[in-house]
């Protein structure tokens, strides 16, 4: 729990930054652009390899819980430490994290373009600052950060916390 002020503290810094410099995010991905051949690291064979891994890496999840709670079924314990709580526990982040809150919830009503598609950038969509709903363009064009979501997950697999726990 000594942990909990440090991270509130970064999250209160980050969102007082964008929300007090909303340009940053611009000035940031402006540092990746070049107008005449677009983001310089889209074809970036490394970033298209872990972008492609995304869909991988969520089956590898599914994969690894159906594997722990079959081994959980059949042997009367854990494996990997993937206990019972555990197995639940990443089933319900993974579908409720990426899957409902962001592809679902977020994605669907939030609105907001995504780097490409605004006209600092060569796209067609106004820039919508901060955390604000974006009114002016259209309901499917919200940065994901489902991917993440299924990442941080595959790394508690792998990182089991000090204590013992995956979670």
């Amino acid at each position: 729990m000594k942990r909990l002020p440090i991270y509130g503290a970064v999250l209160a810094v980050s969102l007082a930054l964008f929300w007090f410099a909303p340009g940053i995010d611009l000035f940031v991905s402006g540092l990746f652009y070049d107008p005449q051949h677009g983001f310089v690291l889209a074809a970036w064979p490394p970033l298209r390899a872990l972008q492609g891994s995304i869909l991988w890496v969520t089956w590898a999840n599914l994969i690894i819980v159906a594997i722990g709670a079959a081994w959980l079924r059949l042997v009367g314990r854990p494996l990997w430490r993937l206990d019972r709580n555990a197995l639940i526990f990443l089933v319900a982040a993974l579908a409720i994290g990426p899957g409902i809150l962001v592809n679902t919830v977020l994605k669907d009503h939030w609105g907001r373009a995504r780097p490409h598609q605004i006209e600092a950038f060569g796209g067609s969509h106004q820039f919508t600052p901060r955390a604000a709903s974006g009114r002016s363009v259209y309901a499917q064009l919200l940065f994901r950060l489902g991917p993440c979501g299924g990442r941080f997950l595959a790394g508690r697999l792998c990182l089991p916390h000090a204590r013992g726990t995956v979670a």
